[in-house]
């Protein structure tokens, strides 16, 4: 066999892989954006009476903090139910202040001043300052969370009435995400986590204008992700948690957006710490523990990174989670969550997803290439395999409320889509070298900041 069919047959089986996950996603995603429209249009119900606080990390973020208080006081003003803000800052700003550079004022001194202004105009928000430099973000949220729930235990609030709600500095959730919650968690004892699923196209249109291609592709990308995958996922889990199915499924948590009732936060010791990333081995212990993950049926407004170098930086940082299932295993079987075959059911499904995502940028590489190498029969299966997995979902976005008002419907989207599909890969086969690195030579690597 020539070289080049050798080739052309490796091109083919990346195409035929594109157009099945293409063809799963696309349909996933319809499916999504029907329950998300379905869900809408459905009463909210009575609600209930949970005191939320929104706990708000934060590191580097003098560009941001004023507008991020400023939504989130007005989110607090015009819900239904008792809603508090607490902002958590960290001395590892001031450690690392002259490696990054900051500005005059840190993040930590301008929260300081702002949440003093909020609680001036009677808005209920608290500041707190992690103090040890070394810590990660999960340390700042479990520093902040713990200190409410002590603050509104001493009030007379019981913890079962009080829900943690983490956001990052550049979320918008929908402006009645907290009524939803209050509607969603009224009258059922099973409710204890609740995931609002994120969006990543606010600055979309302005990367498309400046000419920033693959920048806002991956926006667009990661936003099909949401509905083809996530939101699937976290209704499937929920389901099959209810039902106490032997099988587990297992779906991930997300840190923005992500809403846990304060007994169950008390009872898991916070945010897991000993992990690269929190939020997808907090969600592990809720699939080990047969805990429903429920899904939130609105949209939280996120941004994208603005860069490919950014981009690459974030998937690095986000599979960190991946090479770590094992460890997420052996975390659950410490604190006896679930039969040690659930948790190897769950870590092979953890490990498998990894390896898809490694296999994507390939993949869609190999699709693209096939034209060059099939002409005839090459070209016509790689448009309808690229339709699939890139033009469907996006015409769909683009037509939903739900997402379209951010989502333009144009070549050069869609031309961004591949691109980030393209490169989508390299963070994660980055972490690989890096994870590799940790298990033989032992060097430490720590929580990266990664946002924009």
């Amino acid at each position: 066999m020539s070289g080049r069919r050798l080739l052309a047959g490796v091109c083919w089986a990346g195409t035929v892989a594109v157009a099945a996950r293409g063809a799963a996603g696309s349909w996933n995603a319809a499916r999504s954006l029907a329950w998300l429209t379905a869900s809408s249009a459905q009463p909210a119900g009575g609600g209930g009476s949970p005191h939320v606080v929104v706990i708000l990390p934060m590191l580097r973020e003098q560009r941001l903090i004023a507008e991020t208080l400023g939504y989130f006081a007005k989110l607090a003003e015009s819900c239904p139910v008792a809603v508090s803000l607490a902002v958590v800052t960290s001395a590892r700003e001031h450690a690392e202040r002259d490696r990054y550079r900051s500005e005059a004022r840190s993040t930590n001194e301008l929260a300081a001043a702002l949440v003093a202004e909020l609680r001036a105009a009677g808005i209920a928000a608290q500041h707190y300052d992690y103090p040890d430099p070394g810590g990660t973000m999960a340390h700042q949220v479990n520093y902040a969370a713990h200190g409410e729930i002590q603050r509104l235990a001493a009030a007379g609030v019981p913890q079962d009435q009080v829900w943690v709600a983490l956001y990052n500095a550049d979320s918008r959730p929908h402006p009645d995400t907290i009524a939803a919650l209050a509607a969603r968690v009224s009258g059922d004892e099973q409710v204890r986590v609740v995931q609002q699923s994120a969006i990543f196209t606010a600055n979309v249109p302005q990367l498309l204008a400046q000419g920033r291609l693959v920048a806002a592709g991956a926006g667009l990308l990661q936003t099909r992700w949401t509905l083809a995958r996530e939101i699937p996922r976290l209704r499937r889990q929920a389901r099959q948690a209810r039902r106490g199915s032997r099988w587990p499924h297992l779906a991930h948590c997300v840190g923005h957006g992500l809403f846990i009732r304060a007994d169950e936060f008390t009872a898991r010791g916070g945010l897991p710490v000993e992990t690269m990333n929190e939020d997808l081995a907090f969600g592990y212990l809720a699939c080990a523990a047969g805990t429903p993950i429920e899904a939130l049926p609105l949209l939280e407004l996120a941004e994208t990174p603005d860069s490919v170098p950014a981009l690459v930086r974030q998937g690095r940082q986000w599979f960190w989670s991946y090479p770590e299932y094992p460890a997420f295993a052996g975390l659950a079987g410490r604190q006896g969550l679930g039969t040690r075959r659930r948790r190897a059911a769950l870590t092979v499904q953890g490990l498998a997803r990894g390896g898809l995502w490694l296999g994507q940028s390939p993949a869609v590489a190999a699709a693209l290439a096939l034209p060059l190498l099939d002409r005839r029969r090459g070209a016509v299966a790689a448009v309808a395999a690229l339709t699939l997995y890139a033009g469907i979902p996006l015409g769909l976005m683009a037509a939903h409320p739900a997402t379209g008002t951010h989502v333009p419907r144009s070549v050069r989207a869609l031309v961004g889509m591949l691109g980030a599909a393209v490169v989508s890969s390299a963070g994660p086969w980055w972490c690989c070298v890096s994870a590799a690195d940790r298990a033989v030579r032992g060097t430490t690597y720590r929580h990266d900041k990664t946002e924009r």
